[in-house]
């Protein structure tokens, strides 16, 4: 009866690709099922809310800002682009400094799980396409990146990196990236607006309306929407001038 009460509670999540799960609920489940010991990389926990939000945003969200930006620098799996330095250094100081400054909890448990979660990125044998991770991401950095703005925000911090991975999003989508044959896997509505209201010639105004399709004045309010909407036209505007590599570089500092 304990293991039937236990089980109609828990939660369980995948990490993309990674293997990595939380199982929330009665104790007697890790007795029932023993997995961790079958040396599988598994956590049991009586709540996996807060392992939700850091997985969430750590991995999900360094998977949406990493395919936006490798894909415009010649990268096709998450091998690839975390084989380039410029990759490896921005999505690593993105979490380090906007990231985890957002999430509860001890700074030095955050960094040893954020460690166990990145380092996963480096497999040698791991060939996760990028345009698959690139699968609906519009939403996806809504739901996984814009909190890390918002909180940031809400804290009189800067999250300058989480909003360039925007700017690349919107270029990557635009069709004017260097990545010239990339073909978004997303809401073809809003990939069409996007598309059809691009001008070079005025990036803020094109950044302004695409704010506005995806309904992000409604999530963030008007002024946050503003914001949101002045800072990813700067990033924009340098990615189509300068290249991903080198407005990547000038983010980094």
């Amino acid at each position: 009866m304990q293991a039937e009460i236990g089980f109609r509670d828990e939660m369980v999540v995948k990490a993309e690709h990674y293997y990595v799960w939380a199982i929330g609920g009665s104790p007697a489940i890790a007795e029932l099922l023993p997995l961790d010991k079958a040396g599988l990389n598994v956590l049991f926990m009586d709540d996996i809310k807060a392992f939700r939000a850091k997985k969430v945003k750590i991995l999900n969200g360094s998977h949406t800002a990493m395919s936006a930006i490798a894909l415009q620098l010649g990268c096709c799996t998450v091998k690839e682009a975390f084989s380039t330095p410029l990759v490896d250094r921005l999505i690593n100081q993105m979490v380090a400094q906007e990231v985890l400054p957002t999430i509860d909890g001890d700074r030095h448990e955050l960094e040893a799980f954020t460690k166990q979660i990145l380092e996963r990125f480096y497999n040698p044998f791991l060939q996760h396409q990028l345009a698959d991770i690139a699968l609906n991401a519009l939403s996806k950095w809504t739901t996984r990146n814009l909190p890390v703005v918002v909180d940031r925000w809400h804290s009189r911090e800067e999250a300058p990196l989480t909003v360039f991975s925007f700017a690349a999003l919107l270029v990557l989508y635009s069709g004017e990236s260097e990545n010239t044959g990339f073909q978004p896997r997303d809401d073809e509505r809003i990939v069409e607006e996007l598309r059809g209201t691009f001008e070079r010639n005025n990036i803020p105004g094109w950044v302004t309306g695409t704010v506005e399709i995806l309904s992000l004045p409604e999530l963030l309010g008007e002024a946050a929407a503003r914001r949101l909407a002045a800072e990813t036209s700067r990033a924009v505007q340098l990615i189509l001038g300068q290249g991903m590599g080198r407005a990547a570089r000038e983010y980094l500092g």
